[in-house]
């Protein structure tokens, strides 16, 4: 019965083993052989790895490699702005059908300059009285996002989003950005990366390992909002006075006649001037945009800004993208970001661009001019962004396209984002980290297995055997799951091997018992083993159900700490109860085990 018992314990203790070794040797070539591209680039790291093995490695958290630590804060007025602009064209449009005639449906639009002062609030003007119980109706019945409306001035009704509505957009804004810039920190690498919400409007990211912060944060923060809106001119920005600091210059466009006339256009080294200056002379209709001064007689892109006046609703947004990649044109040799368009969203450019021949399109990143081509004909499923001229570093050129397509294949925020907090946890620090975590382990280690084999002297170091496997498989299952190392977690594997050892000892303390009330050796062994089991089991459930409950409620270095200490907990109870006693059944197998160093 003994051996049998050995046997099967011995067989599945060599292939719980091999399968540890298994899950730890991508962790092993990642630390010991791996080039610093695939350290810094997961997909290159997994095409490395031989067809037999697998790409999951331990990660070394924040705390202990360094990387990048940023709190971003969410614009949520600006996606609740959004929200209301799609709602107010609802409603224009259902008022038309029900032939009511509007004066005017206004909506002060989010400004990023008056972010405090912002409220949801359209104002709705009639022409004729008896119109008034029909928009109450529509409003209450197809559009109960406002509130009853209040009457302001004769005709004018005013409507303002529910409070609840719009903490639930702003929520929306927030869970939307968190799935937004997860995506892309997948995309650039990131092993491991702690994304979680913090506060109402923030979001605490954490990228370890992340030695490029600049390119980080502008891969993460670019909201990526896409949009292609018609180019308008008017005289409207030729007829006030400017601040200082605000030019105003001309330029020649031809209107819908073909006839050559000028155009002003505001030019300033600071865009937040240029937008303050044009408030309040924009014409219902249109809405000032920035975008960079380009040198007429060169041109080259100056340190200058100019504003760009569009229609105020896009034509189309990036919403309908399906792909977006660098390319190279051949003619030019210079790099741009090829997109394309599904199959809706193709009619709508289509039809964008075939009523629109001759004029120009004005294509807006993240409320950015890049470019105002002319359309010549129209075009359905498919365009290009091209990122400046034959002057600038190509390399620069690249790096910048491969940002945006990222940023664009991820997908647009739903709302603006800017760092509120940023701290870069440097490789010194890393390295003093993981000094001081390796030295605190290698010296509770080594203290344990001295006192394990002096005062338990055989037995101690057969409890020392069990150990090595229990750290092991502990770490096996780390790198399985892809897991993030921190300080946190080192002290949950260093308090797992000392429940490990707290196990050993219960069992031994009984072994010597029944020895001491005159048991045979082997009996002794089994009566200890057998007394022991349900206090040990009791102990590790106890610890198991508080790691749980840390694991499910805590979040970042609490849930780190949780994760070792439930995978340590099993590792105990296997390594404690089932390998120690197979070597002592061995020892019984060989010589009936007539003394026992204990």
């Amino acid at each position: 019965m003994i051996r049998q018992q050995f046997w099967t314990k011995l067989v599945t203790l060599m292939g719980l083993t091999a399968f540890a070794f298994w899950l730890l040797y991508p962790t092993y070539y990642f630390y010991a052989q791996a080039t610093p591209e695939e350290k810094t680039n997961n997909k290159v790291f997994c095409a490395r790895m031989p067809g037999w093995a697998h790409c999951h490695h331990i990660v070394l958290g924040l705390d202990i490699d360094g990387g990048l630590h940023l709190v971003m804060r969410v614009k949520v007025a600006k996606a609740l702005s959004d929200k209301v602009d799609h709602v107010v064209e609802s409603i224009q449009k259902r008022l038309q059908d029900k032939k009511i005639d509007i004066a005017q449906i206004k909506h002060e639009s989010y400004s990023a300059f008056e972010e405090k002062e912002y409220k949801p609030v359209v104002a709705i003007s009639l022409k004729k009285e008896e119109d008034v119980p029909t928009l109450l109706k529509i409003m209450h019945d197809d559009f109960s996002v406002f509130d009853v409306g209040q009457k302001i001035d004769g005709l004018t009704y005013q409507f303002e989003v529910l409070t609840q509505e719009q903490k639930a957009i702003k929520e929306d804004a927030i869970e939307q950005a968190i799935i937004t810039i997860r995506n892309r920190a997948d995309k650039l690498g990131a092993s491991e990366p702690v994304i979680a919400k913090r506060g109402e409007d923030h979001i605490l990211i954490e990228l370890p390992g992340e030695k490029d912060p600049e390119h980080a944060i502008e891969v993460i923060g670019k909201t990526a909002k896409l949009e292609f809106s018609i180019l308008m001119h008017s005289n409207a920005l030729d007829s006030f006075d400017l601040p200082e600091g605000v030019m105003r210059e001309y330029e020649n466009y031809a209107d819908e006649q073909g006839a050559t006339q000028k155009g002003a256009y505001l030019k300033s080294l600071s865009k937040e001037k240029i937008l303050q200056a044009a408030k309040g002379h924009v014409p219902d209709g249109m809405a000032v945009k920035i975008g960079a001064f380009e040198d007429p007689q060169t041109g080259a892109e100056t340190d200058y800004y100019r504003s760009y006046l569009v229609t105020q609703k896009p034509g189309i947004t990036g919403d309908y993208l399906t792909n977006a990649a660098v390319q190279m044109n051949q003619q030019d040799n210079q790099y741009y970001v090829g997109f394309s368009f599904d199959k809706e969203g193709a009619e709508k450019f289509g039809e964008l661009t075939g009523k629109n021949i001759n004029k120009q399109l004005a294509i807006i990143l993240d409320d950015f001019v890049k470019q105002a081509p002319r359309i010549n004909s129209k075009i359905e499923d498919s365009g290009m962004i091209t990122l400046g001229n034959s002057r600038r570093n190509q390399q620069a050129v690249l790096e910048e396209a491969k940002g945006l397509a990222l940023v664009l294949k991820s997908g647009a925020l739903a709302a603006p984002i800017e760092v509120g907090e940023r701290r870069q946890v440097g490789a010194m620090l890393g390295a003093e980290s993981i000094q001081k975590g390796q030295k605190a382990l290698l010296i509770g280690l080594i203290l344990v297995v001295l006192w394990m084999a002096i005062y338990y002297k055989g037995s101690g170091m057969i409890a020392n055997f069990a150990l090595i496997f229990n750290f092991v498989f502990l770490i096996a299952v780390l790198a399985g799951l892809d897991a993030t190392l921190t300080l946190p977690g080192m002290a949950g594997i260093a308090l797992t091997l000392g429940m490990a050892v707290d196990a050993n000892v219960i069992i031994l303390e009984r072994i010597r018992e029944e020895m001491r009330a005159g048991r045979t050796i082997k009996a002794a062994v089994e009566t200890g083993y057998d007394k022991a089991f349900w206090t040990i089991v009791d102990a590790h459930v106890t610890a198991l159900v508080a790691g749980v409950i840390l694991w499910q409620y805590g979040s970042g270095p609490v849930r780190n700490f949780a994760t070792t200490l439930i995978i340590g907990i099993a590792a105990s109870l296997y390594t404690s109860i089932v390998i120690t006693k197979m070597v002592y059944e061995y020892k019984m197998m060989r010589n009936n085990m007539e003394t026992l160093s204990i």
